[in-house]
């Protein structure tokens, strides 16, 4: 479906036959990200290496959940934060090799009822599903796949998981995939338009108005909402030039937030937080908090998550046998980003760590009486103010990319109705879309996630919700494709280790399926009662 930002997740650079295809983008946008709207360029991306591929991963996955870690971090303890982390990345690298797994299955499929089939352009990709699934039913017609059928090469036809999904799983599987992922995205930018918003009443409290607290927060939410409407509609070129540069803005603000918070540990201790009272001053507080396990749970899901960009990696990357090393590696570096900056944040700040962390900044200082230097002033408003500029420019991009997702969702049929009688010829020909349908399903884009920062504004409240939407994308989905490919290679064939492709390893075994299918169920039932256990809070 995507690729894919950071601070947010913006999605990777595609070719354009990609970039027609449904649920090919992104659904975390980026606080920084390059989009994958940078193919309209070209396809140059393709034949990248391994480090290249793997940073481009990185920028899939560390999205603006980035924000919310420190809390995370703080509401659970420091020591189980870091070692639930390390798990949690283990078993996101195993289910991301799932997929590679079953798109490895796919190609042998692919070859054996196409042997001539060098290369599938995306238009084939419909012809060629049904063809396989044809072939699965008629299995005395199908020959045995070798070794070298499993291999992904080259310029090969790499299809998206929803269509993995619909060969082996079926449309019902297609259809949860589909919508766990449209949640997913309206969830991310739900949370945008609340930390955005959330920023501007810090910055910005309006205090000459007669209310103040959440209707300031709601005046700025309906500030936003008048300003993307417009923005949204306009061509995007621009925004991707400027989105380029702010990458660079937003990775400073992270290296600040870790520099000023470790410097502070060794200069005085955090104002109003109980502390050592020797140098480093570090908060006090236990190691192993089992009431914040849920949001520590949700969010480290919903920060590891690049599942949907896999595809796009096995696109661009030049060296297919290497795309487990480049994922591997790219988890790994997310997850020492996160223990970094979420354990240096929560050690100083404690249980006065905000959410969004960049909170904590506005008051910031090194001084005991409260003076803050020109150059920390400016630092310091820079980090606060950065998701605005980053957020504000990256939201069109996802809007744009959802769009594009929910018309090839829905139906011609459903579109008929929004349209005027005398555009109705145009949904079947060259003019889809036309221009009155491009503009509703940009405002079914735009709108609910206003509507629901209007109701919510909690960025650790959005974080449970989106997290949970997170454990089908990046567990069940994955589990149930590895599961289902297995098992009907072995119905086809019943030969041993017929569906061992070359990326097989200790992790493919239906035992481990199990064992992670099961402990992805019982997170998502504890998960899914304390987000709504918590959420009745407020009513």
């Amino acid at each position: 479906m995507y690729a894919y930002g950071r601070f947010g997740s913006a999605p990777l650079p595609l070719d354009e036959t990609h970039l027609n295809r449904p649920w090919l983008r992104q659904a975390s946008m980026p606080l920084l990200a390059v989009p994958s709207l940078l193919a309209l360029e070209g396809d140059h991306l393709e034949g990248k290496g391994t480090m290249v591929s793997a940073l481009m991963f990185i920028n899939a996955v560390v999205g603006a959940g980035v924000l919310g870690v420190p809390r995370a971090f703080a509401e659970a303890g420091v020591g189980f934060s870091v070692l639930f982390l390390a798990f949690l990345t283990l078993v996101a690298y195993i289910t991301a090799c799932w997929f590679i797994e079953v798109q490895s299955r796919m190609q042998a499929l692919v070859n054996i009822t196409s042997p001539t089939l060098t290369e599938a352009p995306s238009q084939t990709h419909s012809a060629l599903i049904k063809q396989v699934t044809t072939a699965l039913e008629n299995r005395r017609t199908l020959p045995p796949p070798f070794g070298s059928d499993f291999q992904i090469h080259h310029g090969a036809c790499v299809f998206e998981i929803g269509e993995l999904c619909a060969v082996f799983l079926g449309s019902a599987g297609q259809h949860v995939w589909e919508v766990a992922v449209l949640l997913y995205i309206y969830a991310s930018l739900w949370m945008y338009c609340a930390v955005v918003a959330t920023t501007l009443v810090t910055l910005m409290p309006l205090s000459f108005l007669p209310c103040a607290g959440l209707c300031v927060y709601r005046v700025w939410l309906g500030v936003l909402c008048g300003l993307s409407l417009p923005l949204c509609f306009t061509e995007l070129v621009a925004l991707v030039r400027i989105q380029l540069a702010l990458n660079f803005v937003g990775s400073l603000c992270i290296f600040v937030m870790l520099a000023t918070s470790v410097a502070a540990m060794f200069i005085l201790p955090c104002p109003g937080v109980p502390s050592s009272p020797h140098i480093p001053y570090i908060a006090d507080q236990p190691l192993f908090r089992l009431p914040g396990f849920a949001l520590l749970f949700t969010t480290t899901v919903f920060t590891q998550m690049g599942h949907f960009a896999i595809p796009s990696i096995t696109v661009i990357i030049k060296n297919k046998r290497s795309i487990q090393a480049a994922l591997g590696g790219a988890l790994v570096s997310t997850a020492l980003l996160y223990a970094l900056l979420g354990s240096c944040c929560a050690l100083y700040f404690g249980d006065e760590m905000r959410n969004p962390s960049i909170l904590n900044w506005r008051h910031f200082t090194f001084s005991r009486t409260g003076d803050r230097p020109l150059w920390l002033q400016i630092l310091c408003t820079m980090v606060v103010a950065a998701p605005i500029f980053t957020i504000s420019c990256a939201y069109p991009l996802y809007v744009h990319a959802l769009a594009t997702n929910i018309l090839n969702a829905l139906p011609v049929s459903v579109w008929r109705l929004v349209c005027a009688p005398e555009e109705n010829g145009q949904l079947v020909g060259q003019a889809w879309p036309p221009l009155r349908v491009k503009l509703a399903a940009r405002l079914l884009a735009i709108l609910p996630p206003y509507l629901f920062a209007f109701l919510l504004s909690d960025p650790s409240d959005i974080v449970m919700v989106a997290g949970l939407f997170g454990f089908f994308i990046m567990f069940f989905i994955p589990a149930a494709l590895q599961y289902t490919s297995i098992r009907k290679f072995k119905a086809v064939w019943r030969l041993t280790h017929i569906e061992r492709t070359p990326f097989h390893s200790w992790h493919s075994s239906l035992i481990v399926v199990g064992v992670i299918m099961a402990l992805a169920l019982v997170g998502f039932v504890f998960s899914a009662y304390e987000t709504v256990r918590h959420l009745l809070q407020y009513y």
